[in-house]
């Protein structure tokens, strides 16, 4: 038993059904109740994304998908992309779990004349500091409005 201003410091170690290590860890004054779980990864598992993520910054046009009547819609800009989700800057606060339509404008052109957008469907994973990530689940791309700039 610990008494005075000694600092509790008791860690223990588990491996997870998955396999990876965890570290259990009690610090500060005993009987305070402050625990801190730390994941410790393979080096190899550092980033469990599956596929690379491309620093592409373009217009995106955002919808949520849902039963309601009332469609809330909003622009932004991407920020990164991968083939299995979208990083990207937006107006309003959106909720993990959300279904959203995303609409990119693409760089490339059909036949070096017709614009494309990229028309993605998918779930909102994480919403931070005014960036909402999703996973897309579908996309497809179709042809955009010339600009008549």
């Amino acid at each position: 038993m610990q008494t005075g201003n000694r600092k509790l410091n008791e860690s223990k170690q588990r491996r997870s059904e998955t396999g990876a290590d965890w570290e259990l860890d009690s610090t500060g004054e005993p009987g305070n109740g402050v625990w801190r779980i730390a994941l410790q990864t393979d080096m190899h598992n550092k980033d469990r994304r599956g596929a690379d993520r491309f620093p592409i910054e373009r217009e995106v046009r955002y919808k949520v998908i849902s039963k309601k009547s009332t469609d809330e819609t909003g622009i932004g800009r991407t920020v990164n992309m991968s083939s299995n989700g979208i990083l990207f800057t937006s107006e309003h606060i959106l909720l993990p779990g959300r279904r959203l339509e995303v609409s990119v404008s693409w760089p490339a052109q059909l036949n070096n004349q017709t614009p494309l957008k990229l028309v993605a469907r998918g779930r909102v994973t994480r919403f931070e500091g005014g960036q909402t990530a999703i996973e897309i689940q579908q996309y497809e791309f179709r042809t955009s409005a010339k600009n008549t700039n």
